[in-house]
């Protein structure tokens, strides 16, 4: 009872994790919905993890909540995948490093004597 307990409240963790990392991304389509779609998969885990605390889980209910989530996994690792390949890391490492570099020029200016 516990584990459950504990697994149905990590999956809602996760899930804002993964919820709150899809809206900060709102600049690159391809990671947002790849975030998107991983939090989607783990509020269905956290669906299922329920129902099967309180019983419900039986007949073909778990083998289609496992195809959804293998789907779901494939298209969030694809979405990931061009995030990658569309260079949508690459424009947030820059974005981050002028960040720091205006951050560093800043410290200097005002630890000069």
């Amino acid at each position: 009872m516990r584990t459950g307990v504990a697994q149905l409240g990590f999956a809602l963790l996760f899930t804002v994790l993964l919820a709150s990392q899809a809206a900060a991304a709102r600049q690159l389509p391809n990671r947002r919905r790849a975030f998107g779609l991983l939090a989607l998969l783990t509020l269905i885990f956290a669906a299922y993890s329920g129902a099967q605390l309180a019983g419900l889980v039986s007949g073909p209910f778990p083998a289609a909540l496992l195809i959804v989530c293998l789907v779901l996994l494939v298209a969030a690792a694809a979405c990931y995948i061009l995030s990658v390949r569309h260079g949508e890391i690459n424009k947030q490492y820059d974005t981050y490093l002028s960040g720091m570099q205006k951050y560093a020029r800043r410290r200097e200016e005002k630890n000069k004597p």
